[in-house]
């Protein structure tokens, strides 16, 4: 991930921003909803429309870091039908 770092100016301030797979990653992982004040798969679906492309064989290697399998398996699947 740190190779893949960029930085974006925000609000004047350059700052550091993970990769957009990273962060969809992390979203579907997580998977949290409006009981929690999240939105996390409606955050996922807006970034896969907005980006040219995603690299998916870096999102698979980086699921392939996090555990427990089955539910990074289960993000993963979902990941693929949005």
């Amino acid at each position: 991930m740190r190779a893949r770092l960029q930085r974006h100016a925000i609000a004047g301030v350059r700052v550091p921003v993970i990769p957009p797979e990273d962060n969809i990653l992390l979203k579907a992982l997580w998977g949290r909803g409006p009981e929690v004040g999240k939105h996390d798969w409606e955050d996922v679906s807006a970034m896969l429309a907005h980006l040219p492309a995603l690299d998916w064989e870096y999102l698979r290697w980086r699921a392939s870091t996090f555990g427990p399998r089955e539910r990074v398996q289960q993000a993963l699947e979902r990941l693929e039908h949005v």
